[in-house]
């Protein structure tokens, strides 16, 4: 009886050293290796912003650039990130369910499915388009057992001519974009008062 006791113990042991606790927080980047787009070409007036465009991923991987649980398990870099191709971004929300599901992935490492896309570009840059894909990341091989609800795929594209590159950064929590701030009305009205007493004054200066 104790025999058997003592090898229940010692599997449990076995299992407990060879079961990963993961924190939920970690990155890893992406390298796109094969692209292929509808971008219009130069000299075209629009740009890769103000255009929807296709977007073929036909090979992409992680790279070494992790952290956080990525970087706890054996070195993810070149671990194929399959895309869920074509890629389909549209400058003029709110983007179908079609569309979203187009940045869904899978690896060896888990799977992700987006749920919302959000525009991060800067105008002042418009030949580079900057998306947030949130969406759910359920860990597989290594990374088995982690679940991200709150993760997301940050995609950066560039246009260069004719060409466009790309890159990612998965990450498995989402940054926070923080809302555009638009004055409430009392508030306007408050700027409003505020300059009228400015004006005033300085009538009574002169």
């Amino acid at each position: 009886m104790n025999k058997i006791l003592l090898s229940a113990a010692i599997a449990m042991a076995a299992f407990a050293s060879n079961s990963q606790a993961f924190t939920g927080n970690g990155t890893a980047g992406i390298a796109v290796i094969g692209l292929s787009d509808n971008v219009p070409t130069v000299p075209h007036p629009a740009t890769i912003q103000d255009t929807g465009v296709n977007l073929n991923i036909s090979s992409a991987v992680f790279t070494n650039s992790v952290s956080g649980d990525f970087a706890s398990i054996p070195s993810p870099a070149g671990t194929a990130v399959v895309m869920n191709t074509p890629e389909t971004f549209n400058p003029t929300p709110p983007e179908t369910v079609g569309e979203i599901a187009s940045w869904n992935f899978t690896s060896s490492l888990g799977d992700f499915v987006a749920t919302s896309i959000i525009d991060v570009s800067n105008p002042a840059t418009p030949t580079v388009l900057s998306i947030q894909v949130d969406g759910t990341f359920t860990g597989a091989g290594a990374l088995a057992g982690l679940v991200a609800t709150d993760s997301a795929a940050i995609w950066s594209f560039t246009q260069t001519g004719t060409s466009v590159s790309g890159s990612g950064t998965f990450d498995e929590v989402a940054p926070v974009i923080p809302p555009t701030s638009v004055p409430e009305p009392s508030g306007l009205a408050l700027m409003a008062v505020g300059a009228a007493v400015l004006a005033f004054r300085k009538k009574q200066a002169a």
